[in-house]
């Protein structure tokens, strides 16, 4: 399947300070060490950050707990997937602003002894619900602190940013040090900053948004996980492709975006 698009070289003319995420390396708590905490002690022990997911498996950590050093700070958290997934719900001191485009920069590692999931981002206007998700993280592989870049342009005013792992059984991932930037001057120097698959999980339909995107012959490919090309129904609108639920089972799907035979973006979509 081929479109006709317009492949800017784009340049990120500026960062600047936006809104804080106001518990974003996990500090303001009660203290100490604290395993497995459910979301009524959660809410308690950590200010101006709520958990809504169903695995109760959330960890509180200091430097001294035996887990490692936190990214910033002397604090970090672990969620944990045990059948359900465990998420949480970030306070801004400001809402995010419809149509403003934003850099959200956080630090993952696994647990040595576990595996780790992939991680849903999202924003929302409610703490107990993942609200839009915007992009799906790829699960921590590593015991060392990896950086995470995930640009956004929100549809409407949020005051949450929102993280919650893809389900499975059983592992953690460790997360600190949650910042948010706004992007200024966008032209972006990649076509792959331009290309959002949105939204994501999918309960019925997605879309791949290519906003002021210019011609070269670009191809969408979709595969299953065992690399099968599957090909769902497409509805082809001016800046965006639908593609439906329809006909797709519940998992996970490869969506690649190639110029000719050079990947440009690929996307891990989730279908619930």
């Amino acid at each position: 399947m081929k479109i006709k698009l317009l492949l800017p070289f784009l340049i990120i003319s500026a960062i600047a300070n936006s809104q804080v995420i106001i518990n974003g390396s996990f500090e303001k708590n009660i203290g100490g060490c604290n395993y497995g905490v459910t979301q009524s002690v959660f809410h308690s022990y950590l200010s101006d950050c709520y958990e809504f997911g169903g695995a109760d498996q959330i960890d509180i950590m200091h430097d001294s707990c035996g887990y490692g050093t936190a990214q910033h700070g002397e604090y970090f958290i672990g969620l944990g997937v045990n059948g359900s997934s465990d998420a949480i719900a970030m306070q801004l001191d400001t809402a995010l602003s419809a149509g403003t485009p934003y850099l959200l920069t956080f630090y993952k590692k696994v647990d040595p002894n576990y595996i780790g999931f992939d991680m849903v981002i999202g924003y929302s206007t409610d703490t107990l619900a993942l609200g839009t998700a915007v992009d799906t993280v790829a699960a921590p592989v590593l015991n060392s602190w990896v950086q995470e870049n995930v640009y956004f342009t929100p549809a409407y005013n949020a005051n949450y940013i929102t993280v919650q792992l893809y389900n499975g059984f059983f592992g953690w991932d460790l997360v600190d040090h949650f910042t948010l930037q706004t992007v200024t001057g966008v032209a972006f120097n990649d076509a792959a900053n331009s290309i959002v698959l949105s939204p994501n999980p999918v309960t019925n339909k997605t879309y791949i948004h290519f906003n002021n995107i210019n011609t070269k012959e670009v191809s969408f490919k979709i595969y299953n996980i065992t690399g099968e090309e599957i090909k769902p129904l497409l509805i082809f609108n001016s800046n965006s492709i639908e593609i439906s639920r329809q006909g797709l089972s519940s998992g996970m799907y490869l969506v690649k975006v190639l110029n000719h035979s050079t990947l440009v973006k690929e996307f891990k979509m989730i279908v619930m």
